[in-house]
């Protein structure tokens, strides 16, 4: 079994009691790893999962987590890696890539870990 992981960042803002005058900006990196379906590891490119990933992560760029479903009442990073683990799970389970893992944070000393639960 292989994993790959690929790391991005994404900048986005919040603010913890929902008032847009409070919002401050994150960048957080993060990181999924995958298993490819081995039949079709040799073919792939990478170039198209981080396509597949991109597009997934493209939505939340640069916009006010709290403006947006499924962040209302909750805009947390915490709360963010688990609406991208399950939106990017399902993305690339519909291209035969299985993802394992999902890490979030700003910094490598805080990590927020998101994993599919057999």
């Amino acid at each position: 079994m292989r994993t790959y992981c690929f790391r991005t960042c994404i900048s986005i803002s919040h603010s913890n009691d929902g008032v847009r005058e409070n919002a401050h900006g994150h960048t957080v990196e993060v990181a999924a790893f995958l298993r490819l379906n081995e039949l079709l590891s040799d073919i792939r490119k990478f170039e198209d999962t981080e396509k597949l990933i991109a597009e997934c992560l493209s939505q939340y760029q640069e916009q006010y987590l709290n403006d947006m479903q499924g962040f209302k009442g909750d805009s947390s990073i915490e709360n963010l890696g688990e609406i991208l683990f399950y939106s990017l799970a399902d993305k690339l389970d519909s291209n035969n890539i299985f993802m394992e893992k999902l890490e979030i944070g700003e910094t490598p000393l805080r990590t927020y870990i998101v994993t599919r639960t057999m």
